[in-house]
């Protein structure tokens, strides 16, 4: 009843959306794995074509992170059809099928990595990057950022713990690509009052969650939100996710929660 009940409010939000009122925002978008596992943070290379496609062919903008927190502060103009497309833990997907497709269509892509790359937390067994791959995608013209380094639930660790954590991937960063991160991405999407003023000690300048929704000139730069895509992502929400509908949807989701 649930899935119908969504469908329902995502096909009338998409047929309303041209007629609502744009405060405008940006779209982030946060994708894992691209792929024909079938795992839930998935989603498939025809999927993720499709979208890609959509976006390029309908004109979207694709900002930088730093273009991102400038506009939160009013600093730049945020334009229409703002987008921005993430990927965290840095799956081997990533390089053998969302790269070519990225290529293909000329979009930026933001690779959010957790350094000691360990499958531990990760709760799958799909295949992760190593160094050299990394290192290639950011040739090719992926932004490389920090997930973390050992990608922990930041709410269980102290403030001198999330520092210590901090800390190995500022020195796995240097080590393997020569700078220091400036974006991160909350793993799992737990964080805290301390894992937010580590960061901003640590000299980052933005950090994203997995709250869905549209950023928007006002908004926290370290809680950012993102609108995740994965294998129960349908066509017609993806669509709402990337048009001022997202807002409604959002409000109409957290009212009847």
């Amino acid at each position: 009843m649930k899935k119908i009940l969504k469908q329902l409010v995502l096909n009338v939000l998409y047929v309303l959306h041209p007629i609502l009122p744009d405060r405008k925002g940006i779209a982030i978008l946060m994708y894992h794995a691209v792929d024909s596992s079938g795992w839930e943070f998935s989603i498939t290379p025809e999927m993720f074509e499709r979208q890609m496609r959509y976006l390029r062919d309908n004109k979207y903008t694709f900002l930088s992170l730093g273009q991102v927190v400038d506009m939160t502060d009013g600093k730049l103009p945020i334009p229409a059809k703002a987008v921005v497309v993430t990927f965290d833990d840095g799956y081997m997907s990533v390089a053998t099928d969302a790269a070519p497709i990225a290529e293909r269509y000329a979009i930026p892509v933001v690779l959010f990595i957790h350094t000691d790359q360990s499958q531990k937390e990760l709760g799958n067994n799909l295949s992760l990057l190593d160094w050299e791959e990394i290192k290639k995608l950011r040739q090719e013209g992926f932004t490389i950022e920090s997930h973390s380094h050992t990608h922990p639930n930041l709410k269980k660790l102290s403030r001198e713990q999330i520092e210590t954590d901090l800390k190995a991937v500022e020195e796995t960063f240097l080590q393997n690509i020569g700078n220091k991160p400036k974006f991160f991405a909350y793993p799992g999407g737990k964080y805290s009052i301390e894992a937010v003023g580590s960061l901003r000690s640590s000299g980052y300048r933005g950090a994203f969650t997995i709250n869905r929704g549209r950023v928007m000139v006002g908004d926290d730069p370290f809680q950012l939100k993102r609108n995740g895509m994965g294998r129960d992502t349908s066509w017609i929400e993806f669509l709402v996710r990337v048009s001022p509908a997202n807002d409604l949807y959002e409000r109409i989701v957290n009212f009847i929660k």
